[in-house]
């Protein structure tokens, strides 16, 4: 099995040879290329396997790895996304789910059907217990009366509600002995059917502490961990309740052996078996492409063949064979671009993008994958003036041309060390030059093809270490260096700026503070810059006056100098443009790609700018984009919004002065991948109900009127 699993996987790659058609949404002069990598939740039970991603569910063949959005599916009475968290598949393959306020069944064939109304409180889980009943839980603390109908099982045309002695629960999981007796975590306790009554499960006179999974084996052994990668283990095994705190575990569940299956946070499987004291690594992380602090855990579980399943917020993977440590990357989009935020280089109606699993380049609306003959690499970057694009790894740039390529070996230009070949970045200024930004120093490579180092002690009188943050000054294309504070040689020192016009690096006298709490700048001319931080801050510093600004919601920011009076920010949290003497944030006229995420950038010499957003967002034509730009329409953010907690389980609250305050705003809350799941009417109560949402990203847009006031990301776990 694992074999053919292997042997379909490696035809797919092969095919990404040829041009590849995406998804594309055109919204006036914005394009968007949506792509299926991240996983925001998964199901899978036998032969079927649902996941929901960017682009929406799919239902995936666990064999052929063959997968159908129910979009394409021909069936117009299909949703594009159903929540999975709150999805269920039977011994038939059916998925079941709500839809509409109904109960409704998914058969194989993509044939939709109503089953009976939804419960009269709202659902927090959904199960089939061991003879394939279907089981619900609620949330009903604020039901007035108070009720103990914390769960109800379906009968067939409607349900049953089942007083469990304990008013004002929220029902996190419920799973089922093996006498298909119901166990519930609730209010991180653990509920049990006893035969006459429900029970606090208690270890040692105390409560046992039950987290949002739960899981029963075959022979009664017990389980609890979190979801979306939060909580500690707790499992009892041979008589005994023991709790395991050293990982954040999530997603537990017991195989046909009876042997526990767990991850952590990382991405990294455990197994426990009745024989165990604690949990084995079996599987380490599925990072066959990108790894970060932004990746999750979204969902693990078995097929029917024995593979393991797991979603993750950089795509789905599978484990075929689990005694052997590998996984397998399941492509769930034909852009094959798996990864989000890859770098990015670019030139006209061309670009490129580079993850850890290659290059995809794009032309027109079509992507082909490149097969580039060097591994480990950091960066690129298109050459307007060599017409080529450049490619950096340890020891070695990389030109191609078309068919044509040659390869640079810039080891002996650097210092004898292991870390010193490691290209961090490189780039190109409007005059030529080639910059390499090394571990210890930058190398240049003229139009005239000669090389020209700057190294600690000789041309630089601090060192980049390779974490200096490099750009060109829009006026004279001098390339300034903002040296942090500890990549000098002592942990002491304050971050310094440099500047290297012709051969000379000089020093550049500029705030001690402002480099210490602004670590991302752009370069004007020599009497003007800015700078901007992750804390919703940017600061114009012109002839050493400061002015700050608060544009909006920021994380991970770069600046393009577009000219003398525009400046465009790109942030993970969105494009931000100062024009007109203010920041504006523009709105895409499309309910399916939205301007929340647009960072790596890249400007090409035409007026096309490119963000790299799960994989690409392109205007098309950016002057055009700017003439459009009329700040009295109200598409200015105002100052950041205190808002909390993020990330949120249940509710969101807002500033409670503002929600008083703004009687007349609304609200809607937009999916990762664009959609509108929910419109908030006016007034804003402070308090927005996020419980029937699905881990994930998401993005809450509140309006003053038709005025756009704030976009805030939100994380769901």
């Amino acid at each position: 099995m694992r074999d053919f699993r292997i042997s379909v996987l490696i035809g797919m790659l092969l095919m990404t040879q040829s041009l590849l058609q995406a998804q594309v949404v055109h919204a006036g002069g914005w394009t968007g290329y949506l792509d299926g990598i991240s996983v925001s939740n998964m199901i899978v039970r036998d032969s079927v396997l649902y996941v929901t991603t960017f682009r929406g569910t799919a239902r995936v063949n666990p064999v052929t790895y063959e997968y159908t959005y129910l979009a394409e599916s021909g069936n117009p009475g299909l949703p594009a996304v159903i929540n999975l968290k709150y999805s269920v598949i039977d011994a038939e393959g059916r998925l079941w789910f709500f839809l509409e306020h109904q109960l409704v069944h998914l058969d194989p064939d993509m044939t939709l059907h109503v089953a009976a109304p939804e419960p009269k409180y709202l659902v927090t889980a959904m199960r089939m217990d061991r003879e394939d009943n279907l089981w619900v839980g609620f949330y009903t603390p604020y039901i007035p009366p108070s009720t103990g109908e914390a769960i109800a099982r379906f009968n067939g045309t409607d349900w049953d509600y089942i007083d469990v002695g304990v008013e004002a629960l929220n029902v996190l999981d419920i799973a089922f002995d093996p006498d298909n007796k119901p166990w519930l975590c609730a209010g991180y306790k653990m509920y049990r059917f006893n035969g006459t009554s429900y029970e606090v499960v208690k270890n040692n006179g105390s409560p046992v502490i039950c987290g949002t999974r739960l899981a029963i084996s075959q022979d009664g052994h017990v389980a609890t961990a979190g979801a979306f990668n939060t909580g500690r283990l707790t499992y009892y095994s041979n008589g005994t309740w023991k709790t395991v705190d050293d990982q954040n575990y999530a997603y537990p569940v017991y195989d046909e052996h009876n042997t526990l299956w767990v991850n952590d946070r990382a991405g990294n499987v455990y197994t426990l078996d009745a024989d165990d004291t604690a949990p084995r690594k079996v599987l380490t992380t599925a990072a066959n492409f990108r790894t970060g602090e932004d990746e999750y855990i979204t969902g693990l579980g078995f097929d029917g063949q024995g593979a393991l399943w797991m979603g993750k917020t950089i795509g789905l993977f599978t484990a075929p064979d689990t005694i052997a440590d590998q996984w397998d990357f399941v492509p769930l989009t034909n852009l094959l671009v798996p990864g989000p935020h890859p770098e990015i280089a670019a030139s006209g109606d061309t670009a490129w993008l580079l993850t850890d699993a290659g290059i995809t380049k794009r032309v027109h609306d079509s992507f082909e994958k490149l097969t580039i003959p060097q591994e480990g690499i950091t960066d690129l970057f298109y050459d307007e003036f060599r017409k080529g694009l450049w490619v950096s790894s340890p020891g070695k740039l990389g030109f191609y041309q078309g068919d044509i390529h040659f390869f640079i070996n810039i080891n002996p230009l650097v210092r004898d060390s292991t870390y010193h070949n490691e290209i961090v970045q490189v780039t190109g200024d409007k005059l030529g030059n080639i910059w390499l930004l090394g571990y210890d120093g930058l190398l240049r490579y003229s139009l005239q093809g000669q090389w020209k180092s700057f190294f600690q002690g000789v041309e630089l009188p601090h060192a980049p270490v390779g974490f200096g943050d490099i750009t060109f000054s829009y006026a004279d294309q001098s390339l300034w260096i903002r040296i942090r504070g500890f990549s000098t040689k002592t942990f002491t020192d304050p971050p310094k700026m440099m500047k290297i016009e012709g051969d000379v690096a000089t020093q550049i006298d500029i705030d001690t503070d402002l480099l210490a709490n602004y670590s991302i700048f752009g370069v004007v001319a020599d009497s003007l810059l800015w700078f901007s931080h992750a804390n919703n801050a940017v600061v114009r510093y012109e002839n050493g006056a400061i002015t700050e600004y608060n544009p909006g919601p920021l994380n991970a920011e770069e600046f393009i100098i577009y000219n003398d009076s525009t400046v465009l920010l790109c942030s993970n949290l969105g494009l931000y443009i100062y024009a007109h003497d203010q920041w504006v944030k523009p709105v895409i006229p499309s309910d399916q790609i939205a301007n929340d995420d647009a960072l790596p950038a890249c400007l090409t010499a035409d007026g096309r700018l490119y963000l790299a957003n799960y994989p690409l967002l392109l205007i098309e034509d950016l002057d055009a984009l700017l003439d459009g730009l009329v700040t009295s329409t109200g598409t200015t953010l105002q100052s950041s919004l205190h808002y909390y907690p993020n990330p949120v389980t249940d509710y969101l609250y807002l500033d409670q002065d503002f929600a008083t305050s703004c009687d007349n705003c609304t609200a809607e809350l937009i999916s990762a991948r664009g959609d509108i799941l929910k419109k908030i009417a006016a007034p804003l109560n402070g308090r927005i109900d996020l419980r029937e949402l699905s881990p994930g990203l998401y993005v809450l847009r509140i309006y003053s009127g038709s005025n756009l006031m704030y976009a805030l990301k939100v994380i769901r776990q």
